[in-house]
């Protein structure tokens, strides 16, 4: 046989096989665990089971002379392990074909002529490297000749022959299948991307009451990365406890907790398996199956159960506190109190630049002077200046914010300071080994509340949460008098939803029959797998109780930093709701409502503050011309054409940019700046 056209035959099918697989990779993304698994084992039976179409396919067009049933019973029945390798095989171009159109949806004729050339040309190359792999671990006393032999006869039956090109047919056939599949995914087979519903992006939003906490509890329930991320915040002993807005960390910590006690517990069941299995396949090895099917199931009750019982609790139109509490009731650690943040938490303590840690993407701000010594001219004569207080400017401003007829607005005092100062005051750190208070008391709050203090300063906030508590816009003012001179500062946040990976529950449903089948016979891999990997399992939990039994050690060598380090930080520098926010609106009209918000803010704030000066008989010529210029600048989106997803504000002003995760690491709180 001529080798230049296998050659070219070779070349030609890994290229193809190349962009099978980047596609492959890209449809990958965002996929649940149990889409492989079904693909694999659902794709792979297919092949074997339609290996009499195979073979009258074969005979049609020449590819084998004569064709019987027991010929198609042998080709079906004889040599287990070569089925079994062929099964995989023929599984895993499945579910790279899966993928494929998950990335690239077959909606044109011309994208399915030139997915079936591409994908059948591409699957050669794949058969090609299976079989060699498989005449190398069959025949190791084989020559390289005599593999290159065999080779080339496939390459010649697949590029040379009626029998190759009947791949075409076949390729076309597992496409046709798959498009089916994928078309009615939206019912049974989900991935981990939310339903595009409605509004921007289609996540799905509700005005329903603890939006934020139903996504974070189901994530920390389903999602074992978002369980330790959570639980490895509230493990930091020294980092400043931040600012939550619109979520309830109390249960998402409880639900945690649940979880992984749950996980633990399933780990120990398919440990015992796994033992029993060893031991019993001593006296017959009949004793694997078993112990396959055992595993198997433990895998598909547990992952029905989730399914059916714990999603629909997480639904929007279903969710409930209450009973998410009970259903999941689960004790918190002593360390995990100390990390919650309490409700009347008034102190919060930052570790970077900005103070207004937890409130979400700076929308700006502005600052004005007003000179009190310049009084309002009355018919030309100028008229007495009023004393006031700047707790009067805060109860004028508080009282036009009442009149306004929007949802309950939360007004505060809030008090900040720089993790680095808090040492040698023991009314902000009680203990240097411990973490900051967050509340101040009415007698400790009273030496910073009107006053510029270098180390603590306080500001008025006003705040509103909507959405279940996805959307928040904080306002941040802060009243500043020194001798004739009044300085007025404000600062705007949005906290916004959370983000996409956060929203998998919403595209949960409980289980058809098709997918329960296919999910049962999932867990008999998936099972049989957690099962062989739990003596790790095992191993890797001992060595976490000898770490706690020794952790003394750990303690001693925080201890012993803190006492090194004069300005260790104790400051956060976010907050673990504004970590997981996704940095932009997911609803039209909950855009709408932030905008509505922000300029209900500003127009009140400065019509109170004019009005109450003027009051005063206070000179407010120059302020109202700030205001013309705050309104039209500080609030309205400048350019005309702005994603709605964006928050750019203000004169030149750029979108914000998302929130990194700084969540991952709770060392940085005790950093040294």
């Amino acid at each position: 046989m001529n080798e230049f056209p296998i050659f070219v035959s070779l070349l030609v099918s890994a290229v193809a096989a190349s962009v099978v697989l980047v596609y492959a990779i890209r449809g990958a993304k965002g996929a649940t665990r149990l889409d492989p698994f079904a693909v694999f084992l659902i794709g792979g039976g297919l092949d074997w089971l339609l290996t009499p179409v195979y073979l009258l396919v074969y005979r049609l067009i020449g590819g084998i002379s004569s064709l019987t049933f027991q010929s198609v019973l042998n080709a079906m029945t004889q040599n287990p392990g070569q089925k079994i390798f062929y099964w995989i095989e023929n599984g895993i171009v499945w579910v790279l074909l899966y993928y494929c159109i998950r990335a690239v949806p077959l909606n044109s004729w011309r994208r399915r002529i030139l997915a079936v050339l591409i994908v059948a040309i591409g699957s050669s190359f794949y058969h090609t490297l299976a079989y060699y792999f498989y005449l190398r671990v069959n025949h190791p006393d084989w020559t390289p000749e005599a593999l290159s032999n065999n080779l080339q006869g496939l390459v010649g039956v697949q590029f040379s022959s009626g029998t190759g090109y009947s791949g075409f047919v076949f390729t076309a056939f597992q496409l046709w299948v798959i498009s089916k599949w994928l078309q009615g995914s939206n019912q049974v087979w989900r991935t981990s991307d939310p339903i595009r519903a409605v509004g921007l992006k289609g996540v799905i939003m509700s005005k329903g009451q603890n939006q934020s906490t139903r996504l974070l509890c189901a994530s920390v329930l389903f999602d074992s990365g978002a369980r330790n991320k959570l639980l490895l915040w509230l493990k930091d002993k020294n980092r400043a406890v931040a600012l939550e807005l619109g979520l309830d960390i109390n249960l998402a910590a409880q639900v945690a907790r649940f979880a992984k006690k749950r996980a633990s517990q399933g780990w120990l069941i398919y440990f015992a398996v796994f033992c029993l299995t060893a031991l019993c396949s001593l006296l017959s090895g009949a004793a694997l199956i078993l112990g396959a099917l055992v595993a198997g199931t433990v895998w598909f009750v547990r992952h029905k159960t989730e399914r059916d019982n714990f999603v629909p609790m997480f639904w929007a139109e279903t969710f409930n506190a209450e009973e998410v509490k009970k259903r999941f009731a689960a004790e918190l650690e002593p360390d995990d109190f100390n990390a919650l943040p309490s409700a009347d938490q008034n102190f919060f303590v930052f570790g970077g630049f900005s103070p207004f840690v937890g409130a979400g993407e700076d929308l700006g701000g502005w600052s004005v002077v007003v000179a009190l010594d310049r009084p309002r001219a009355d018919f030309g004569e100028p008229a007495m200046v009023q004393p006031f207080t700047i707790s009067e400017i805060y109860g004028a401003i508080d009282a036009g914010l009442e009149d306004l007829s929007v949802r309950e607005i939360q007004k505060t005092d809030t008090f900040f300071a720089r993790g680095t100062d808090l040492r040698g005051d023991p009314d902000l750190l009680p203990d240097i080994y411990s973490r900051p208070v967050q509340y101040l008391s009415p007698q400790v709050a009273s030496k910073y509340i009107y006053r510029d203090d270098e180390k603590v300063r306080h500001y008025r906030c006003y705040r509103i949460l909507d959405w279940g508590g996805e959307l928040a816009l904080s306002y941040f003012i802060r009243c500043s008098r020194r001798g004739n001179t009044l300085f007025v500062e404000t600062k705007r946040f949005i906290l916004t939803p959370l983000s996409d990976s956060h929203r998998a529950v919403d595209s949960m449903l409980p289980m058809e029959f098709t997918e329960t089948i296919a999910s049962f016979f999932s867990g008999l891999i998936a099972g049989s797998v957690f099962a062989m990997v739990s003596p790790l399992w095992m191993v890797g939990k001992a060595l976490e109780k000898i770490g706690e039994v020794f952790s003394f050690n750990e303690d001693k060598t925080r201890r012993e930093k803190i006492e090194r380090t004069p300005l260790f930080n104790y400051g956060t520098v976010t907050s673990l709701r504004q970590s997981l926010s996704s940095g932009q609106y997911g609803h039209y009209f909950q855009k709408m409502d932030g905008d509505l918000y922000n300029k209900l803010f500003e127009h009140e704030v400065l019509d109170s503050l004019v009005e109450f000066l003027d009051d005063h008989n206070v000179d407010t010529s120059e302020l109202k011309e700030r205001q013309t210029t705050i309104l039209n600048n500080g609030v309205m989106v400048q350019g005309g054409d702005v994603k709605a997803e964006s928050l750019a504000v203000g004169s030149g002003a750029r979108a914000v940019k998302k929130m990194k995760n700084l969540v991952a690491s709770p060392a940085t709180a005790g950093s040294r700046e």
